[in-house]
């Protein structure tokens, strides 16, 4: 006979959250908008959120802090206010949108996101791809090439660590999608915020052909190949990635700029763009550009959902007499100083302007360079204590940010750089010390789940296990662990299941042992439904008999993050800080029978779901999801009251989760 199907318990707590909102009342009679503060919106805030399509797909690469050129001030900060809108506004699955940031932009890591996420994307969906960082021409001026992370001074090696934007044309436009916008926050003139060019021996040329777009494609860029995509005009970041997000919320098309009609178009975006420049800016030409289906519709706002365009006006008179264009600061060169900028008998009197100040005011030690390069030294210092403290962050993450403080060149000598490079060493010695604990977690999960070894060894191989990672305690495998301590001090011979290999049987009789992590739910009768006395219970509820003529097997807990990354490839789940251990979520019924179905594959079973996704049936011997009968007959565990045992003790609610994922097999 056919051995019983392997079904899959999924179960969904529903966390409650209430959002409340606070309205912030204008006087009567006025109407308070966007900017009449004299401050540009902080888009980090997401705007009200809508649905996107679910065949969207989104890459982001922001590279602030590269290695050998100018630094890009404010690229991250645009980034994450980008990641937020896809995110959090567009309500884009989390599985579908990619942030690189600084190290990871180089050429190849930002192909390789290019191809997945293209091929995450689907039919009738739209691929997004936002790049905040140096652009340059190509050596033949007949392209231009997206600047790397690593890219150094030299010619050769400048052009060897930049991507060509023909060959990320290429690679985007090999989706399914049905069109594709590119967002590129750089200038193509070679040159940094200082003026200088970005390869010293390279010539800089400018662009002498448009650039050559794939169908169905839309490249808005920050401005002409003459000129330089610099900071928003009295705000430290990239202006250009700023005003096109902005735009996206609105602000390109709520009647002042643009039609009004909700629909948002390239041409729209760019066009508010140069308006917002040309208003605000002085001292610098910056004049954004569109090739490609520029009037095809790249947004469409629900009237909810549409923010009006700052009050530019405002912004302007807030800040007169002020410069609009602050200069870029210069890494090159790093050096720490400690000067007095203004003599101090002095500096009471600067408050008056300098006009009072007369020849009082000495600026003989203000030397703009060198606190420039000492601001750059500060920003690596806070980058790595941010990265150190960060519990989501890999240790060889860490690491990186450490060794990047440790070298920063200053004159003399970088007073952090011992120290960090030990906080370097500590963490890839952590690194070191997790991959030899994921090593020895995975034998002693086999070992638990054999019948051979008894409940006292393996209470010792968990004791000696946990004793040896003690400051590992965060790491998902050392939750695990002590989760299987708890079960086996409880006298549970085989905390991750198993016992011995899985055999055929008939239905409706003993199986042997369930296969490791799985129970054998025998074939049997109950009352399916909720009883009469059961709080919140509905009217259709009724209780009747039915029988369960099969017996199973069902996972004794939910898939984790873990094992559908090692089938799927990639982790859908929007809490991915919870660890391995803990449930995957963020996947629709489609999702779920993909997994499935490859999990057959991996073990040369029958798949339980065609083409289409229709049901083969119970009689099925892959893996497959349990029906609802099933999955009450199993979650009842041969009771017939509300459930099996105090609720506390069974289950992650909104009463005891925090609102927060929990590792798996935490509860009885």
């Amino acid at each position: 006979m056919a051995r019983p199907a392997r079904t899959f318990l999924r179960t969904f707590a529903a966390l409650s959250t209430v959002a409340f909102a606070a309205l912030a009342l204008a006087p009567s009679g006025s109407h308070a908008r966007p900017g009449d503060d004299g401050n540009w919106p902080a888009l980090e805030i997401p705007a009200a959120g809508y649905k996107f399509s679910d065949t969207d797909a989104a890459l982001i690469v922001t590279i602030e802090d590269y290695a050998f050129v100018t630094k890009v001030p404010g690229a991250v900060a645009n980034g994450r206010a980008w990641y937020r809108w896809f995110t959090e506004t567009r309500q884009l699955r989390a599985d579908r949108v990619k942030w690189l940031k600084d190290a990871e932009g180089t050429p190849s890591q930002i192909l390789a996101a290019a191809r997945q996420l293209r091929n995450r994307s689907g039919k009738g969906g739209t691929l997004w791809f936002v790049f905040i960082g140096h652009g340059a021409p190509s050596r033949d001026s007949k392209d231009g090439v997206l600047v790397g992370v690593s890219a150094q001074q030299s010619v050769d090696e400048f052009y060897a660590q930049s991507l060509s934007q023909r060959e990320l044309f290429a690679a985007l436009a090999e989706g399914p999608q049905t069109s594709t916008v590119l967002v590129v926050d750089s200038c193509f003139s070679g040159r940094g915020g200082d003026g200088q060019t970005l390869s010293p021996g390279a010539q800089p040329v400018l662009l002498s052909e448009r650039p050559t777009l794939p169908p169905k494609m839309a490249l808005i860029t920050a401005g002409q190949s003459t000129e330089f995509a610099g900071p928003l005009p009295w705000d430290a970041r990239p202006a250009f990635s700023y005003l096109v997000l902005g735009g996206l919320r609105g602000w390109a098309d709520d009647g002042e700029y643009g039609d009004g009609n909700g629909i948002i178009t390239p041409n729209e975006l760019v066009s508010f763009a140069r308006s917002a420049l040309s208003t605000t800016l002085s001292g610098r030409n910056q004049t954004p550009q569109a090739f490609g289906e520029i009037d095809a519709p790249v947004v469409t706002l629900p009237k909810a959902a549409r923010e009006q365009s700052p009050k530019l006006s405002a912004i302007v008179d807030a800040h007169a007499g002020r410069r609009a264009d602050p200069v870029t600061p210069n890494d090159r060169r790093p050096v720490r100083v400690e000067v007095d900028p203004v003599n101090p008998t002095t500096a009471s009197r600067l408050g008056g302007g300098a006009g009072e100040v007369g020849g009082g005011l000495d600026l003989s030690n203000l030397d703009i360079e060198s606190l420039q390069q000492a601001e750059a030294l500060s920003v690596a210092l806070r980058q790595a204590k941010a990265t150190d403290a960060d519990p989501s962050a890999s240790p060889n993450a860490k690491a990186d940010a450490w060794d990047a403080l440790a070298a920063k060149k200053v004159k003399g000598q970088n007073p952090y750089a011992a120290e960090a490079r030990a906080n370097a060493q500590s963490w890839r010695d952590v690194a070191a010390l997790a991959g030899k604990m994921r090593t020895d977690w995975s034998k002693i999960q086999d070992a638990l789940k054999l019948s051979v070894i008894e409940l006292d060894a393996k209470k010792k191989l968990v004791g000696q296990f946990l004793a040896a990672y003690a400051k590992l305690s965060t790491e998902p495998e050392v939750r695990a662990a002590n989760s299987a301590k708890d079960a086996l001090d409880r006298g549970n011979e085989f905390p991750l299941g198993g016992g011995a290999t899985a055999s055929s049987g008939s239905a409706g009789s003993s199986s042997g042992r369930a296969p490791a992590g799985y129970v054998e739910i025998p074939a049997g009768t109950f009352m399916m439904g909720s009883p009469a006395n059961e709080d919140e219970r509905l009217n259709s509820e009724v209780q009747h008999e039915v029988r369960i003529t099969r017996g199973f097997w069902m996972k004794a807990t939910e898939v984790t993050q873990g094992e559908w990354e090692s089938v799927m490839g990639s982790n859908p789940s929007s809490n991915t800080s919870c660890g391995r251990m803990c449930p995957v979520e963020t996947v629709s019924w489609f999702d779920a029978v993909s997994y499935l179905n490859k999990l057959s594959d991996q073990e040369g079973l029958e798949r339980c779901y065609g083409s289409d996704s229709p049901f083969k049936g119970e009689r099925c011997t892959g893996y497959r999801l349990p029906t609802e009968a099933e999955w009450e007959y199993a979650a009842r565990a041969g009771t017939s009251g509300t459930r099996h045992g105090p609720l506390d003790q069974v289950a992650w609610y909104d009463g005891n989760s925090g609102g927060a994922t929990h590792p798996v097999g935490h509860k009885s």
